[in-house]
């Protein structure tokens, strides 16, 4: 895979992960964006810096997508196909 393509993928990643975030706090109403980034992964700068056109690893993109489809008690989960 070209270098080109890795940031293609990665670019339809986070923007799938922003609507996503959006989708989540229009049920969740109130939650702005440094409270779900500190109570998903415990950075609360981390949407924002989603939103300014920053990237994420992996492995915080993975922990936010499933906080988002799996939220603790409290939160109204997003609503996925499987759920």
């Amino acid at each position: 895979m070209t270098e080109a393509n890795k940031k293609k993928i990665q670019s339809k990643m986070v923007k799938w992960l922003i609507m996503a975030i959006d989708t989540f706090q229009s049920y969740n109403t109130g939650l702005s964006d440094e409270t779900l980034g500190w109570k998903s992964i415990g950075d609360s700068s981390v949407v924002g810096r989603l939103r300014s056109g920053g990237d994420v690893t992996t492995k915080k993109y993975e922990d936010l997508r499933d906080f988002l489809v799996s939220p603790p008690q409290g939160f109204l989960p997003l609503k996925t196909k499987e759920n």
